[in-house]
């Protein structure tokens, strides 16, 4: 059996002229046969295969390195966790922003200065009114900036749920200026073109009579 294995091996060497000297390879393969070493199919691992990389003249096994890790041990995978720990300490991350699987007792309302609050609105209501359709684009939103400015005034255990309340508080004035501007011209749609005037005219729909444009 493992002299028909060296003859495949070396058929396929020659094919793909991986090595020179193919006596060379059938001489140690009997050799290893004559002396009662055993080899399975398959048996490649981290520890051996540079062995049957030599024999078969590979010269470059930087990929096959990566591959087996070099015969050291593999990496291991990093967690969330391992992740939010780099972004913390790089300063990407607030301390305390951290979310273990499945935990929703953060995702509560909270009290939250005034002074936020209004930042908040008067940031969706310039916002809305700039994307002329209702669509922000995330990447080009101070928003996260209101937000981080406000989260680092406060302890690190109190910054998830307060996160929480200003989604809430964005989200809800967000749809209402949506549903006015929707109720003044009730084609629109995201993503649609509106007039400016709905908004401007009405002070982003707060007047107490509207005023179409």
């Amino acid at each position: 059996m493992v002299v028909n294995i060296v003859y495949c091996i070396i058929e396929n060497v020659k094919k793909n002229g991986f090595y020179a000297d193919i006596d060379s390879i059938q001489s140690h393969y009997l050799s290893l046969f004559t002396r009662g070493y055993k080899m399975r199919i398959g048996e490649v691992n981290g520890n051996n295969y540079k062995f049957f990389l030599q024999m078969l003249g590979v010269k470059d096994s930087t990929a096959l390195d990566a591959i087996m890790g070099n015969g050291k041990e593999a990496p291991k995978t990093k967690t969330p966790e391992d992740f939010y720990q780099e972004d913390l300490r790089s300063g990407k991350v607030l301390d305390g922003m951290f979310v273990k699987e499945g935990d929703t007792s953060w995702h509560k309302i909270v009290p939250v200065s005034d002074d936020v609050r209004n930042k908040i609105i008067e940031t969706v209501r310039n916002e809305f009114l700039e994307s002329g359709n209702g669509i922000i684009k995330a990447d080009k939103s101070k928003m996260p900036s209101v937000n981080k400015a406000y989260l680092k005034s406060l302890p690190a255990n109190e910054r998830l749920s307060a996160v929480w309340t200003l989604s809430q508080i964005q989200t809800e004035e967000e749809r209402r200026i949506a549903a006015y501007v929707r109720k003044m011209d009730p084609t629109w749609d995201y993503g649609k073109k509106f007039d400016p005037n709905i908004l401007i005219k009405s002070n982003f729909g707060t007047n107490s009579v509207d005023v179409k444009a």
